[in-house]
C-alpha cells in the first residue's frame, strides 16, 4: 500500500518532533524552571538543568505525564482525589541510574524506599488534592502517594511512612 504525499510527510514531521522531543528529554539537560521551586531531584541522575540536580516548578511537574486516582488515607477524610507524575516516569525524566531514593520533607522528615516496585504500584508525586493544588498547610505542595484502595498490598506501615508530605527533594541512590 501506498501512502499518500501529504500523508508521508505528516508521518515523517511527527516521527521527527517524537525524536526530538526525545533527546530534549535524555540530552543531559533539562530547562530550568520560570516560577518557584517546589522539588530538586539529586543523586545518581543524567539529565540536570542546575549544577548536579534538577529543580522542577510547578508548571514543569503538570507538563510532565500525570495521572489521578482516588484513595483512602490515614490523612485524609473520605475518598480523596490525588493528582501529580508517577515517580516512575519522573525517574525516567530525569534519568535516574535506580529506583532507590530518599523522599525529603519540609520538616526535615524522610524515607529511603527501597525494593518497591514502581512499575506496577503507580506511587505519584501529588501536586493536586481532589483538583485543588495543595497548599504547605494542606500537606503539599507536594506529597508522594500510594493508591491504597487500588492496591491493598500498599496498605501497610512500609507504604504509609514512605508517604512523604511537604516533599521538597528526592536524592537517588
Amino acid at each position: 500500500m501506498r501512502l499518500k504525499p501529504g500523508i508521508a510527510v505528516a508521518t515523517y514531521l511527527t516521527m521527527l518532533l517524537a525524536c526530538l522531543n526525545w533527546q530534549s528529554v535524555h540530552s543531559g539537560e533539562l530547562s530550568k524552571p520560570s516560577g518557584k521551586v517546589l522539588l530538586t531531584i539529586t543523586g545518581n541522575i543524567e539529565n540536570t538543568n542546575a549544577p548536579a540536580s534538577v529543580e522542577l516548578d510547578i508548571e514543569m511537574l503538570e507538563q510532565l505525564e500525570n495521572t489521578s486516582f482516588v484513595t483512602r488515607t490515614p490523612w485524609t477524610e473520605g475518598p480523596t482525589k490525588f493528582t501529580g507524575v508517577r515517580i516512575n516516569h519522573l525517574l525516567e525524566f530525569v534519568g535516574a541510574k535506580s529506583s532507590h531514593f530518599r523522599a525529603n520533607a519540609i520538616d526535615k522528615y524522610w524515607n529511603d524506599l527501597t525494593d518497591m516496585d514502581f512499575d506496577k504500584i503507580p506511587a505519584i508525586v501529588a501536586y493536586k488534592i481532589n483538583d485543588k493544588y495543595m497548599r504547605v498547610r494542606d500537606l503539599g505542595p507536594l506529597w508522594l502517594i500510594f493508591p491504597f484502595d487500588d492496591f491493598p498490598e500498599t496498605d501497610n506501615e512500609k507504604h504509609k511512612t514512605a508517604s512523604v508530605w511537604q516533599l521538597i527533594e528526592i536524592t537517588v541512590h
